[in-house]
């Protein structure tokens, strides 16, 4: 075969190629788009989900103040009537019971913004006047409410909307602190997990002067989360801040087994410092933080002892302390209770499969 032919046959293989390749780049170019294009509009549906949420939650609660604040003036109209009537006796009415029938009262004076209501205070859901709600029952309801995954947006916003009214309660901002931290699990590792942390802090940081051992608890929580935002300077004095709330809270709750669990964290974290990162942190402050294998162990056994559920996470990081330091028998002993516990949640079941692991890698250090 003539070397021309050679060059033709070379020159019809390259385009054959060529044309396949480029057919082959179409096709898995338009299958990109397709998968891009689902995956928009999943997220976009997943927003305007949440978005309906949340105006579900906002309209609830207008409903709520509306009625609230129907209950209120009709009571104050219930006195008023009482007091031109010197015929009629207060102790004879039941002002919680009574009817509008008869009165000049509709539901369209609710719209109506006289100086009667401006003189008297509009009451929130946490009854600031002691009439509506008694407070204790309201805060025991959201706790209940914080255990359903699914009423995350709506208990979220439900807070959000009493802080309107209840900026330096307490107990209403450590409740938001940790719906924040609730809301951030779903969207970790996004911008918006970060606003969710951030925003949790802005409120915690309003009323740190109270001696509050839940406040102080959200608030390490926060913190330390938020470390993973910021650069090697950051995460080190966030580090001290987290360690020193932890251990307010733990002043005023001394059997709070997170707590325990928190502090154990910090000690195994503060180990797990690469040699390169202890000499940097050296270098921005005076002294480095210190935290061994060893002194995480207490901390964890104590979250143990108190913890009145089970806690995997804890149980794990119980396991890696002991096999850290060699103990690879209270280790795996450790991970094999980690492994009876059936897991409740994704991160449970993130939990059980690194324990796997781990138990497959050190069983044979107990034969």
């Amino acid at each position: 075969m003539s070397s021309l032919q050679n060059s033709n046959l070379i020159a019809a293989a390259v385009g054959a190629t060529i044309g396949v390749i480029s057919v082959a780049t179409v096709f898995i170019y338009h299958k990109i788009m397709e998968r891009q294009q689902h995956t928009t509009m999943n997220k976009n549906i997943d927003r305007v989900s949440n978005k309906v949420v949340e105006l579900q939650a906002q309209l609830e609660e207008l409903r709520t103040q509306q009625a609230n604040l129907q209950k209120s003036r009709r009571k104050r109209l219930m006195k008023r009537q009482i007091h031109e009537n010197n015929s009629v006796r207060s102790e004879d009415i039941d002002t919680d019971t009574f009817s509008t029938a008869g009165t000049d009262f509709g539901d369209d004076e609710f719209y109506d913004c006289s100086d009667d209501e401006e003189s008297a205070p509009v009451e929130s859901e946490l009854g600031n006047s002691g009439e509506t709600m008694n407070e204790d029952s309201v805060l025991m309801e959201l706790d209940k409410e914080a255990e359903d995954a699914s009423l995350r947006s709506i208990h979220y916003q439900k807070l959000k909307n009493l802080l309107l009214q209840n900026a330096n309660d307490a107990e209403i901002i450590w409740r938001f602190a940790r719906a924040c931290y609730h809301c951030s699990l779903p969207v970790k590792g996004t911008e918006k997990e970060k606003e969710f942390i951030f925003e949790g802090l802005d409120v915690c940081e309003k009323v740190l002067e109270s001696e509050h051992g839940n406040l102080y608890k959200w608030y390490a929580i926060l913190i330390g989360i938020k470390s993973r935002f910021l650069p090697t300077k950051g995460k080190i004095e966030n580090g001290y801040r987290f360690k020193e709330y932890v251990q307010k809270a733990l002043d005023v709750m001394p059997d709070d087994p997170y707590l325990h669990h928190l502090l154990g964290r910090f000690e195994y974290e503060v180990s797990e410092l690469s040699w390169i990162e202890k000499k940097v942190a050296s270098t921005l402050f005076a002294e480095v933080p210190k935290g061994t294998y060893e002194g995480a162990i207490p901390y964890f056994e104590t979250a143990e002892k108190l913890g009145k559920k089970p806690h995997a996470e804890n149980k794990l990081f119980l396991a890696k302390s002991y096999i850290a330091v060699g103990k690879y028998r209270e280790g795996v002993t450790w991970l094999n209770r980690l492994n009876e516990i059936a897991a409740s949640d994704e991160e449970d079941k993130q939990v059980q499969e690194d324990a796997k692991k781990l138990l497959d890698k050190y069983s044979k250090y107990c034969t």
